[in-house]
């Protein structure tokens, strides 16, 4: 009987979500953001595509071109917060390599709509460096967020940018993360808001570890924090101890008043194959406890996803086949803050074709909204319910501690705070990507 109430529990979990739609070609990266009953979506490549659905997506409106250049980076391009509508994006400057690749390098340009996304006000220009790379953005009250890698000094390093009147004006630049060290990879920054408490997390290979898979040296996950909306921050905290399994695409969230989760992938479990893990703070990112594991799978776990709203925090990620060969996006929620994880449901199925890769989620009155694409450049999309009927706890997959043994990863400076509505009705956190 009680493997028949688990099995019973997993089902309805997975029916959760509502069948997935095509919806419009696609020929560059997207952001999808969600604030009461609204849901908007931003795509493309030269142009930029924008639509809007009134009705939680039962409907979108035809799209309309938003910018007749330009390209989105898959982490945070889009946050809605009541009216205010946030759409980020990047113009092509110049090209550099750096222990990977070439890679584009550009600016970083603002276009906002206070209306809900009927109107928009004329483009902004945010950055002049022309070295621009990924950023993440977020929105709380009347203060818009901006982190961004930038390799203007032929290392990477992470800036940060603020306003305080909705996008209007912006205060000068921050270097936000410097890179002394030369440190091979400084990245894939991301930021989480809610009032004047800032979380920021990032991907970094300061600590000159082993090297794995083509880096020269393993990344480890940092975090920092800010309490008076950017004016000062805190220390660089170091939250994984990983080494050779390396910690990559890191993705933040900020639920309930004191939470702080932190989603990324890693082979901290050994093997050759990533996994989804997860970890929390309780005290405002004071201190973190221990490492979650949240999947288990033959192939990959890759390209997590994680925002919040409310006391909720809702994850995706791209889960691969062994050969990767085939690709479907996955989500798990959690309705307490993070201390208990809903079941894993499958989001997508590679429906055409034969793969859907990195969602990027947002979530609105009723529902939780889910934006990918697939292999034929199809953007594809999903909602389901944000309540959490059905949809028992069920903790991890097996948490790992974290610092490598069992203690937890501490450090930071003063409290900070935060309920962050992640692309949803106050704040920002999106993941993963490219």
């Amino acid at each position: 009987m009680l493997l028949l109430a688990v099995l019973s529990t997993s089902r309805l979990a997975h029916a959760q979500w509502e069948p997935e739609k095509p919806l419009y070609t696609n020929n560059g990266f997207y952001g999808i953001a969600a604030a009461g009953s609204r849901v908007h979506l931003i795509w493309g490549k030269d142009p930029l595509q924008y639509s809007l659905s009134s009705d939680e997506g039962v409907n979108f409106g035809a799209p309309v071109t938003l910018e007749s250049s330009g390209e989105l980076h898959p982490t945070g391009p889009i946050v809605a917060q009541g009216s205010d509508i946030y759409v980020v994006f990047f113009r092509y400057v110049k090209t550099a390599t750096d222990w990977c690749c070439p890679r584009d390098l550009g600016d970083l340009y603002l276009r906002r709509s206070q209306d809900g996304g009927t109107t928009w006000q004329p483009e902004q220009r945010l950055t002049t460096s022309g070295s621009a790379f990924r950023y993440d953005l977020a929105a709380s009250g009347s203060n818009v967020h901006l982190v961004w890698a930038d390799y203007r000094s032929s290392d990477w390093e992470i800036y940060y940018l603020q306003s305080s009147d909705n996008g209007a004006n912006w205060a000068s630049e921050v270097k936000l993360v410097a890179n002394p060290t030369k440190a091979v990879e400084m990245g894939r920054p991301q930021i989480a808001s809610q009032g004047n408490n800032l979380h920021v997390t990032w991907e970094d290979s300061r600590d000159f570890g082993a090297s794995c898979f083509t880096i020269p040296n393993c990344p480890e996950i940092y975090y920092k924090r800010s309490t008076d909306g950017g004016a000062s921050w805190g220390s660089d905290v170091r939250i994984t101890y990983d080494g050779a399994g390396g910690s990559f695409r890191p993705s933040i969230a900020a639920p309930g008043l004191s939470t702080v989760i932190i989603g990324f992938q890693s082979n901290r479990d050994g093997g050759t194959r990533s996994e989804q893990q997860v970890v929390r703070s309780i005290d405002n990112g004071g201190t973190w406890g221990s490492i979650q594991r949240m999947t288990s799978t033959a192939g990959d776990s890759e390209h997590d996803n994680l925002v919040a709203s409310g006391s909720t925090a809702h994850l995706s990620w791209s889960e691969d086949s062994v050969d990767r060969t085939s690709h479907t996006v996955h989500y798990r929620g959690t309705w307490d803050e993070g201390a208990m994880w809903a079941p894993d449901e499958t989001v997508s199925q590679p429906i055409g074709g034969t793969w859907s890769i990195i969602a990027d989620l947002g979530v609105s009155t009723s529902f939780v909204h889910a934006l990918w694409t697939d292999d034929l450049n199809m953007l594809r999309y999903a909602r389901r319910p944000s309540g959490d009927a059905g949809a028992a706890g069920a903790g991890g997959a097996g948490g790992a501690p974290s610092n490598g043994g069992g203690g937890s990863a501490t450090g930071g400076a003063g409290g900070v705070g935060g309920a962050g509505g992640a692309n949803a009705q106050g704040g920002s956190s999106t993941g993963g990507g490219g």
